[in-house]
């Protein structure tokens, strides 16, 4: 039986998941099964190729767990048993695990037959997702639960907060996540001006970090205040490349 066997690419492949997650597979055929298209193993059938599918199923299930393991220890984003539903749901989907593969450049590396690479199919987000997940899959067998949960949460945990925050709600968390990444001090919020019948306050509220003064945000109540100031310093320090979405 002829063996479809590329090195190169293998040897390429190992080399850019060492890059982006800091791993080297053990076994570097699961990461090349991981990434090899069922229209590939159609098209050579005489050759001795696995494609991802099994991954995808295993992938599945160990990203669901390690999502929900995270969404569990960082209780303030999920309070109750539905809101982790919804909120697991908002990571693990094809929107968002179509970005992470995106991040990864798995459209460049994921194996596809001829005929599919015309079509572009390696570039269809549903194909791209599936791939994903069979790499968490195979990232899984290479090692341990422990393993692939560190190595997902180390790669894609702000990613996964991004996804959870909402303009209006969470950038006070983005910001603390930002400065503990960092070393640095907590954000200080100042409520520098008030103004407006008692019944229609507006207050003013301006951000510090470590004494350097960021921004400034309004809202009709202190809490509103402080959400826009923060959100106008996480966005002044994204456009300066300090975070990355």
């Amino acid at each position: 039986m002829k063996v479809y066997n590329d090195n190169e690419f293998k040897s390429n492949i190992i080399n850019h998941m060492k890059n982006v997650m800091h791993y080297e597979f053990n076994d570097p055929n699961l990461c090349l099964e991981a990434l090899t298209h069922s229209s590939l193993k159609n098209e050579l059938i005489y050759a001795d190729i696995l494609d991802n599918e099994k991954l995808e199923f295993i992938g599945d299930a160990v990203l669901d767990l390690i999502v929900s393991n995270f969404l569990l220890s960082e209780n303030k984003y999920s309070n109750t048993e539905g809101e982790l539903t919804i909120n697991r749901a908002k990571i693990v989907n094809e929107k968002s695990l179509y970005k992470f593969a995106k991040y990864m450049s798995l459209d460049n590396y994921l194996r596809v037959s001829n005929s599919a690479k015309k079509m572009r199919v390696h570039q269809s987000s549903g194909v791209l997702a599936d791939a994903f997940e069979a790499l968490v899959g195979a990232l899984f067998l290479d090692s341990n639960f422990e393993t692939a949960d560190r190595i997902i949460l180390n790669t894609f945990k702000e990613k996964f907060i991004l996804i959870l925050c909402d303009d209006n709600l969470n950038y006070k968390g983005l910001l603390n996540e930002y400065v503990t990444k960092n070393n640095l001090s907590l954000p200080n919020y100042e409520i520098i001006d008030v103004t407006g019948p008692d019944h229609d306050r507006t207050y003013t509220s301006r951000l510090s970090i470590e004494g350097e003064y960021l921004s400034i945000g309004k809202g009709h109540s202190i809490k509103k205040a402080e959400q826009e100031s923060a959100k106008y310093a996480f966005k002044k320090l994204e456009a300066k490349g300090h975070v990355k979405n």
